[in-house]
């Protein structure tokens, strides 16, 4: 990196600015490359790390308020190694206006599927990440994606049943 950045006469602010852009943009390029940016200390790593766990989350964008016939895309990622700092995603495009991802079953499924060749083994637990969702909708949303989240593992191995925990984020909170 010292080899990107040009001795030149500036103030000790725009020169921080400029270090930082590279250093984002390092980080940036590398992750895009399959590199690992990041990594947990081994020693200060929270418990959950001891058995094999994948992060997956979810998010839907709509399309604008004016366009009826156009469709929402879902996107689901998923941690693919044990740091986690290797990320996979599926994206599919689904019903307009949709708040449950429609084919979670199948885009849990794949991740599962590439968590286990990435890592030789199956993950013990599932912290399930999902986008915001509010407060009259939560029914409507976790109910479905929490069972299609178990047919996805049930689907790779009848007696597979993974710890699943479902974490949501709720729209329009006040802090």
């Amino acid at each position: 990196m010292s080899t990107m950045i040009k001795d030149t006469e500036r103030s000790a602010p725009d020169r921080q600015e400029e270090i930082s852009r590279l250093v984002l943009s390092n980080s940036m390029i590398n992750t895009k490359l399959g590199g690992i940016s990041n990594v947990l200390v081994p020693h200060q790593r929270p418990s959950v790390f001891q058995q094999p766990v994948i992060f997956p989350g979810a998010d839907i964008t709509q399309p604008t308020v004016g366009a009826r016939r156009k469709p929402s895309i879902a996107a689901v990622f998923g941690s693919m190694d044990g740091h986690p700092s290797w990320y996979c995603t599926t994206v599919w495009v689904q019903i307009s206006r949709e708040e449950v991802v429609q084919d979670l079953t199948n885009m849990v499924r794949e991740l599962l599927t590439r968590f286990c060749k990435s890592m030789r083994f199956k993950p013990t637990h599932i912290i399930y990440y999902s986008r915001g969702v509010s407060k009259g909708q939560m029914k409507q949303v976790v109910w479905p994606e929490l069972i299609a989240i178990r047919k996805a593992c049930i689907s790779l191995e009848e007696d597979y049943q993974p710890g699943i925990i479902y974490i949501v984020v709720q729209k329009k909170h006040h802090t």
